[in-house]
This record gives structure tokens, C-alpha cells and sequence, in this order.
């Protein structure tokens, strides 16, 4: 189950990139950091206009502005891990970096109420 949960996270996390920017990542990965924390990393994720903007010189504005359409997802993806993994995100956070083209998507999750 655990690896259809993260195939399913990093499907349904592309598609939510793709709707708000007009483009979504190519590749996903996601992975078990504990049993509490899960790290997802998107690569390729830019659009043409923050790379243009990267290319300029101005990394740290595109991935300023990367880091706005994260803190715009973070609702809807906080749901998303939520009903996959069957847990409460305590906190979600997120980091972006232009060269090369990766994001990191970090969530906290509750305890399973067995282990609480």
C-alpha cells in the first residue's frame, strides 16, 4: 500500500501543479523521510516565464514567485496527502530552486491514533 500511496500522491501532485501553472513537473518522486514525515521532489516544474527569468539572472525572484504558487497549492495538496494517507497534515512547507528546476514539498504528518 505504501508505494501505491505515493505513486498515487505524485500523480494526483503533477495534475494540481499542471492546472494553477499551465504546466506541471516531469518528474515526481516521493518518499517515506519517517513515519511521520513525507518528502515529495518535483523536477522540471518551471514555466517558461520563470526560466526566462532564472536565465536573466533573477533566480531568486522565480523561485520567490515559485514559492507563492506553493503557499497557493498547499491547501489543496495538505487535502490530497490527507486523504491518501488517512492522516492529518500538521504542517506542509516547501522550498524551490531554479538550477536546477526542483521543488521539495515537505508534510508533517499526526501520529496514527494507535501510536498516539
Amino acid at each position: 500500500m505504501a508505494a501505491e500511496v505515493l505513486g498515487a500522491l505524485c500523480g494526483e501532485t503533477v495534475a494540481l501543479m499542471h492546472r494553477l501553472s499551465g504546466k506541471g513537473p516531469t518528474k515526481c518522486r516521493a518518499f517515506w523521510a519517517s513515519p511521520d514525515l513525507l518528502l515529495v521532489v518535483l523536477a522540471d516544474g518551471l514555466t517558461t516565464v520563470e526560466q526566462s527569468v532564472a536565465a536573466a539572472g533573477h533566480e531568486r525572484e522565480a523561485t520567490a514567485f515559485r514559492s507563492l504558487l506553493q503557499e497557493v497549492a498547499e491547501k489543496e495538496l495538505t487535502k490530497v496527502v490527507e486523504r491518501l494517507t488517512e492522516r492529518s497534515v500538521e504542517a506542509a512547507m516547501s522550498a524551490s530552486h531554479a538550477t536546477p528546476d526542483l521543488t521539495a514539498l515537505v508534510f508533517v504528518l499526526s501520529r496514527p491514533a494507535a501510536q498516539a
